[in-house]
């Protein structure tokens, strides 16, 4: 007997599909004021700046690391889940260009990431700042999305996870930034 994915499971499916182009845009981009884009694939290696062991203890799952078969692979690191794709997730990482300064250069991205959700997904989405991560960060949220971004000088990190943005998952999130960060070389 075929059993297909419950309708939620398979937006969260779809969603994590449209997260991938939204992160590679990220490392990818250059500065706001015209800088030219960076090389983020050859400059970080996402997979390195989490352990995996620590990130499953954080979500009490058991997670692998794999690095997307694409030629950016380094700056994008997905840390799958054994138990479910609730607690899985995407980290990119990369550097940026120009010379904007990390919060402008957030303020900026914000309203992008927005606009680029919509256009490609459709619904309501919102943004919200967060303190005390990196020098600027910011929580995007959709319904089954939650998205941190956060700016350590020229770096730019981004975790993606398919949950819905309570305050238990975004803190969640917000501890596997710390996480990366804490092994993030600026």
């Amino acid at each position: 007997m075929l059993t297909l994915p419950q309708p939620a499971a398979r937006r969260r499916r779809a969603l994590s599909l449209i997260a991938l182009p939204l992160a590679l845009s990220l490392a990818a981009c250059g500065g706001g004021d015209g800088g030219a884009p960076a090389d983020a694939a050859a400059e970080i290696d996402a997979c390195s700046l989490i352990a995996v062991a620590d990130a499953g203890k954080l979500l009490q799952t058991t997670l692998t690391a794999k690095k997307p078969d694409t030629a950016s692979g380094n700056g994008l690191c997905n840390y799958l889940s054994s138990d479910s794709m609730d607690k899985s997730f995407l980290l990119v990482a990369g550097t940026r260009g120009g010379t904007d300064s990390p919060a402008d250069y957030a303020a900026s991205r914000k309203h992008s990431v927005v606009d680029d959700w919509k256009q490609s997904v459709g619904g309501e989405a919102k943004t919200e700042d967060v303190s005390g991560i990196g020098d600027a960060a910011f929580v995007f949220e959709s319904a089954d999305v939650t998205q941190l971004y956060v700016f350590v000088a020229k770096s730019t990190l981004m975790i993606n996870r398919n949950v819905a943005p309570d305050p238990d998952s975004i803190a969640l999130t917000e501890e596997l930034a710390r996480l990366a960060l804490a092994n993030l070389k600026s």
